[in-house]
């Protein structure tokens, strides 16, 4: 009887062993992705002013304060369709213009965003009564 008690507790054994070297891989396979189709949250969002092409800044003027922009060789310029709906086309720093209404991605480190993308041009609001 004391075979059978030893082998059963061998088996016990290597069962919670098994299962406690996988329990990290279910546990990891468990997390929820991201959504699908969620849109980023701009670091700024305004009208340009006061473009530095030579120090690689631009100045973002909102209601809650203005917010200085530094972009580099990294950095993705999109000039905004011009009509609802319409797909963004690839443009250079030297497309942006003061007044041109900007959605600036990237990291917002106190007041100064080093931008990712911008994506800049008139603002054009989608008709919500046809």
């Amino acid at each position: 009887m004391t075979k059978r008690f030893g082998a059963l507790l061998a088996a016990a054994a290597a069962a919670l062993t098994l299962a406690v070297a996988t329990a990290p891989v279910y546990a990891q396979a468990e997390e929820k992705p991201a959504k699908a189709g969620k849109r980023m949250k701009p670091a700024a969002l305004g009208r340009v002013a006061k473009i530095d092409t030579a120090a690689r800044t631009f100045t973002i003027t909102r209601k809650k304060g203005d917010v200085v922009v530094a972009w580099d060789d990294r950095t993705a310029f999109k000039k905004r369709a011009e009509s609802a709906g319409g797909k963004p086309s690839d443009a250079t720093a030297a497309d942006l213009k003061d007044g041109h209404f900007a959605s600036v991605f990237g990291k917002d480190e106190s007041g100064k965003v080093t931008a990712t993308q911008v994506i800049f041009g008139e603002r054009v609001r989608k008709n919500k009564n046809p």
